[in-house]
């Protein structure tokens, strides 16, 4: 008998998406990007679906599975402001997703609303800068996407080391 998704959470402090199945599933059979992300079962706004491009299996072989995403998943997902609405979001996955211990695909899901999502509640920390003084451009690394609109440059004091 094929796994069904029974439920799933998105962290995107982590960078988690879980997924709970009624069966135990072979995380070496995940194929991340055949998961989509949409805002509802009716998709109305451009930047409310994402399928995802990679991601890792956190976990061995279980009935949850977490997937760590990758980087440009996460950042991707954090800056699409109409694919979380009101905490939730909702799952597509086909059959080829991942298959259980006796390689039986899953049940395809096409809008499966999630148990829980954990917001961004981690400030961006300045990982590199670079000064070019010949072209007065700062350039600044950060440990994730920042949000340009609220970036205050009168914040910013540069002195010696």
């Amino acid at each position: 008998q094929s796994p069904t998704l029974l439920a799933f959470q998105l962290d995107l402090n982590t960078g988690r998406l879980v997924l709970t199945f009624n069966d135990v599933v072979d995380v070496n059979t995940l194929n991340p990007t055949k998961i989509t992300l949409r805002s509802s079962l009716a998709t109305a706004y451009p930047d409310s679906t994402y399928t995802l491009t990679g991601g890792v299996p956190a976990g061995t072989s279980d009935f949850t599975v977490p997937i760590l995403l990758s980087s440009t998943d996460l950042n991707t997902i954090k800056t699409l402001s109409n694919l979380i609405v009101n905490s939730s979001t909702y799952i597509q996955m086909t059959a080829d997703t991942i298959q259980d211990m006796y390689a039986y695909p899953t049940i395809p899901v096409l809008g499966l609303q999630s148990t829980v999502v954990i917001y961004d509640t981690t400030p961006p920390r300045v990982v590199d800068f670079s000064v070019n003084l010949n072209t007065s451009v700062l350039i600044i690394l950060f440990s994730e996407v920042v949000d340009t609109t609220t970036f205050n440059i009168s914040a910013i004091t540069l002195q010696d080391a």
